[in-house]
């Protein structure tokens, strides 16, 4: 069904040519369903805009951005966030207000938390509002505040779930928590590889290895490309490369915990680690096809909250994955249950050595385990996959209303 008539909001804080995990998925979506309806994506205005992206394809196509002006977008500080999220939501709900007649659809991420209930005071019944759960607010509160009951963010997630038409999340652990606690529709759509754009690419045509090879010598490479952020457990792979000279870390990327990671590794004079900025989003098949493990050393506890998907990206390339996280996950028994990683519980080094070294030895870089590998991404988490079943929800929504 085309129904260009039907007209589709979409919220979300960053969007391209913008960095941020959620953007490209963003883009995509947004891409696929213009094919279907009229779409438009609300976000906040780039901050030092690279005049690399000036005049972006994006702006020329069938979508409509709306760029909002947020003075406190990319400042530094938990506070500086609170603010950018507190008038990214208040313009937010201006415009819904002044529009009130005129989406059919809201689609918003659970970024900034608590999204969907500020959109529901400003659309009233006239949409049907579509909350997109990538992480659990205020379970994503732990790893910088502990463990409490925070009472009053409670009352207000559950209100932000039942306010939800549809809530949408990425595994199913996240929607056994808000089946939990709330009596919305809950859908399971994964995020999303486009398996057709990253795939293994062999050493004669990877350019990383020229962007290493001054580094890296003779030894196997250890590597973690992403977010550098509170979640993830750098203390537990310092110890590990000090325990084991014989083997180099990369570590690509950038994040809030990147200047300290600096700082420890000069301090503990640990020479077999390097830090590398990361690459364009072009670059990511060969990023994750050119070492002999990649890692995903998570903290404890950061499963509740938050959900690697960057997994799929390393799966897609065939590669090795080893993971520290919450053996108890759902992901840690989708990834033991099909023998696509290697998994271990998080914050203990010897463990994690011991893994590593498991992983090398059965060198499982072989072309068998890794065409598994990339089959079984394609087979569940290829991007149309994911597209059909938002179209088919929009299309369920657009024929309801």
């Amino acid at each position: 069904m085309n129904d260009m008539n039907r007209k589709i909001l979409i919220v979300t804080p960053y969007y391209y040519p913008d960095i941020a995990s959620s953007v490209k998925l963003m883009k995509e979506l947004a891409e696929f369903l213009s094919d279907y309806f009229d779409v438009v994506v609300y976000t906040n205005e780039i901050r030092k805009k690279d005049s690399y992206f000036r005049g972006s394809k994006q702006e020329e196509n069938r979508i409509r951005l709306v760029r909002v002006r947020n003075c406190f977008v990319r400042l530094p500080g938990l506070l500086a966030k609170v603010f950018e999220y507190i008038v990214f939501s208040i313009k937010l709900v201006i415009y819904i207000r002044n529009r009130r007649n005129l989406f059919n659809t809201i689609f918003c991420q659970s970024n900034p938390p608590l999204l969907t209930i500020p959109i529901r005071i400003a659309a009233g019944k006239q949409a049907k509002v579509i909350f997109n759960v990538q992480d659990l607010f205020p379970n994503s509160l732990v790893p910088y505040f502990g463990s409490h009951n925070y009472y009053f963010l409670r009352k207000c997630e559950k209100i932000a779930y039942n306010w939800s038409d549809i809530v949408t999340t990425i595994s199913q652990d996240f929607a056994k928590w808000i089946r939990s606690i709330s009596n919305t529709t809950v859908k399971i759509i994964p995020n999303w590889i486009n398996t057709a754009e990253i795939s293994f690419v062999e050493q004669q045509r990877n350019n990383v290895y020229s962007s290493i090879d001054s580094i890296i010598k003779q030894k196997p490479i250890i590597v973690y490309s992403g977010n550098i952020g509170i979640n993830q457990d750098f203390d537990t792979v310092l110890e590990v490369s000090k325990m084991s000279e014989d083997l180099n870390f990369v570590i690509i990327g950038s994040g809030k915990k990147k200047k300290d990671l600096k700082i420890k590794i000069t301090k503990c004079g640990i020479n077999n680690i390097f830090l590398l900025e990361p690459f364009p989003s072009e670059k990511i098949p060969e990023v994750y096809s050119f070492a002999d493990i990649y890692l995903l050393p998570m903290r404890k506890n950061a499963m509740i909250a938050s959900y690697p998907s960057k997994a799929w990206s390393i799966l897609a390339c065939g590669s090795t994955l080893v993971a520290s996280l919450d053996v108890n996950s759902g992901f840690a028994r989708e990834m033991t249950t099909n023998q696509l990683a290697y998994v271990c519980e998080p914050e203990n080094a010897t463990e994690l050595l011991r893994v590593i070294r498991i992983a090398l030895e059965e060198n499982s870089n072989n072309a068998r385990v890794r065409q598994y590998r990339m089959e079984y991404v394609r087979k569940n988490y290829d991007i149309m996959i994911a597209m059909q079943n938002y179209l088919d929800l929009m299309q369920q929504i657009a024929d309801y209303n």
